[in-house]
Formats: C-alpha cells, sequence, structure tokens
C-alpha cells in the first residue's frame, strides 16, 4: 500500500489543492517487506456529520504473508486500517480469517459507513463450510475498533477464463482483467446524515464466461440490498440485461436511498482464445428506483423479477443513435466512454 497523506488548501482557493504548500510526510499505513505486502486497497472516511465517528478514516486491504513454503498456502486475511486523527496515525485489524491453502482465499475488499458510523467490510473469498464462492461482510459498531464475525451474504460463479499469459482475463487470451469484485455503497444521507435510510446496495459479476470455442449465456450484474443495517439482504436481482458481458460492475445509491445506478464494461462479443480476433467494447450506465425494487417479489429465476434497472433514461442526442437506441446509459459522460472500442481501429 502507498500510504496516505494530508493535503492542505491553496490560499484562496478552498478544496484546491496547492502541491507547492504541501509540506506533510507521507504516512505509510500498512509495513511492507519481502515477506509482507497489501493488496487491492480501498478507502473510505466516514462522510455523515450524524455518525459519533465523523471525520475517521478507513483503507481494508488484503495482507498477504509471503513466508509460506507453498504456494498453496499463502495466508491473505483481510485487514482494516482506521484513523482518528485526520490520516496522521493509523491502527490495523484483521477482520477475517488468514487461512488460505488455495482454497479459502480473501480478496477485493470494499468499506463503507452509514449514517449512524457503522462500518461496513465486505470480500469475496472460499468458505471452507461450503466450498462455495462466496462475498463476505463484517460490521464494526464501534468506530472499526471491534467487528462482528463474518458472515456471507452472497455466493458466485466466478468470470473471466484462467489464461497462462494474463490470469483471469474477460474479453479473450492476453485481454482485459477479469474476476468477482464485489461494489457496494450506502445511503447515508451525506453531508448531514439527517433522514437517512442507511439502504445498502452490493454488486457482483456471476459467471460462467461464454467463448467463442464454448458459447454459452453471458455473465450477469447481479444487486442485492439490505433495509436494516446488513442484518439480512434481498435479492438477488439482475442488472445487466442478457445482451451484455459486465465486467467489473459497480455500483452507487443516491445519499437519499432513492435511486440507485450501475456501470460496467461490456464487451460486444464471447471470450476470445486468439489474439487474432478484434475485442470490442463499451462503458454502459444504469438507473432504477429503489422502490420499485421493493414492490416485487424474487420469485423467478432467470427473468427480471422486480424493475431494477430497468428505468432509463435516454441518451442525449450527440452520443450518437445507436446508443440512444440502447438505450442502456443514464448519461453521456464523454463520447469515448460511450464508444465502441476495438484494438483495430484504437492502437
Amino acid at each position: 500500500m502507498d500510504g496516505a497523506a494530508r493535503t492542505s488548501e491553496e490560499e484562496g482557493h478552498p478544496g484546491v489543492l496547492d502541491a507547492r504548500r504541501c509540506r506533510c510526510d507521507v504516512v505509510i499505513i500498512s509495513r511492507q517487506n519481502a515477506a509482507l505486502f497489501s493488496d487491492h486497497e480501498q478507502v473510505w472516511a466516514d462522510n455523515a456529520e450524524s455518525s459519533p465517528f465523523f471525520g475517521d478514516v478507513y483503507v481494508c486491504f488484503a495482507a498477504f504473508r509471503g513466508q509460506e513454503k507453498s504456494p498453496n498456502a499463502l495466508p491473505n486475511p483481510i485487514t482494516l486500517a482506521r484513523s482518528t486523527d485526520g490520516g496522521a496515525t493509523w491502527r490495523e485489524q484483521q477482520v477475517s480469517p488468514a487461512v488460505d491453502n488455495n482454497v479459502f482465499g480473501h480478496q477485493d475488499c470494499g468499506v463503507r459507513t452509514d449514517s449512524q458510523g457503522i462500518v461496513y467490510v465486505f470480500w469475496q473469498g472460499g468458505d471452507p463450510r461450503t466450498f462455495e464462492n462466496t462475498i463476505f461482510l463484517v460490521r464494526s459498531f464501534d468506530g472499526g475498533r471491534t467487528f462482528d464475525r463474518p458472515r456471507g451474504i452472497a455466493t458466485f460463479e466466478e468470470c473471466g477464463v484462467f489464461d497462462p499469459v494474463g490470469g483471469f482475463t474477460f474479453d479473450g487470451v492476453a485481454g482485459a482483467r477479469g474476476g468477482t469484485f464485489p461494489s457496494l455503497d450506502i445511503a447515508n444521507s451525506a453531508p448531514t446524515g439527517a433522514g437517512a435510510t442507511d439502504r445498502i446496495v452490493v454488486t457482483w459479476c456471476n459467471g460462467p464466461t461464454p467463448t467463442n470455442a464454448a458459447p454459452g449465456p453471458n455473465e450477469r450484474a447481479l444487486v442485492k440490498w439490505s433495509t436494516n443495517h446488513g442484518d439480512t439482504f434481498s435479492g438477488p436481482v439482475p442488472a445487466s440485461p442478457p445482451s451484455d458481458r459486465p465486467d467489473f460492475p459497480a455500483i452507487a445509491i443516491s445519499p437519499d436511498g432513492q435511486d440507485v445506478y450501475i456501470t460496467y464494461d461490456n464487451f460486444l462479443q464471447p471470450y476470445q482464445t486468439t489474439v487474432l480476433a478484434p475485442s470490442a467494447m463499451q462503458g454502459v450506465m444504469r438507473h432504477a428506483d429503489f422502490s420499485a425494487c421493493r414492490r416485487r417479489s424474487n420469485t423467478v429465476i432467470g427473468a427480471h423479477p422486480c424493475a431494477f434497472m430497468q428505468r432509463v433514461r435516454p441518451l442525449p442526442a450527440r452520443c450518437g443513435a445507436s446508443f440512444r437506441q440502447r438505450n442502456l446509459a443514464l448519461c453521456c459522460f464523454t463520447i469515448v466512454r460511450l464508444t465502441e472500442f476495438s484494438p483495430q481501429n484504437n492502437p
């Protein structure tokens, strides 16, 4: 992990960083050496004034312990570091078991806080009891000092195909990275926290991945949600249409908890087993009214059991007729983000 540094504001321009005046030393959060390294970190600051821990900062990461002789027994617990003094000092705490054994590893964590200051840490890994790929959750009710026991909130099938050139890739041999990374957000009514619903939403890519040699249904971006501070979760429901191949979906919910947004890279052809085939993709953003999803049941498998991610706004005319017809995005950020990409015409 690179660490964290406090910054100052440019005189007369609040919120604008003046690198010349920033004289804070870099603060190392996690210790690194030949046998220790931190991977896939995420940072979050408690941003709701209603929280008793308002302003505290949290960083989660997978803490790999490289001293093991066997490559199949590399411990990598999920660790949370917290700072209560603006990043000047940090304390680490292990929030998951350390065992790996090439089956029960832990990776790809995320951290958020709600309006009451409850800390939520998610990650994905293997469940030693069921031998299933699982998304785990732990919570802290005292500002990250102690945590409840990890529990699974969803199971998944890995997205991507293992290729000896690039590991798990999504679009083809030596292609874009793939995998199942959970993404989460909480409607904590920041910045005040007043009247917060504290609704939690989490998404991930669910496989398997179709290939040109072994066709099949596309991956789906699935979504689950909680309305009781993570005690229970509803869903999942698919947030991507069957025609899409969603790589690395990320989710956000509005501060009032009424609007849910999801974005992902959509590859337009199955996984390619040759580097000679083009790999076209596009950026996608979708929207849902949270209330529409809660009014429906989740009994129909394989179909949209609710209106989740179905009500979308048309794209501006400048985004192009083809994208307006697909009606997959909320708005046009830039033409580049919503334009199909292919190595053949985009070197």
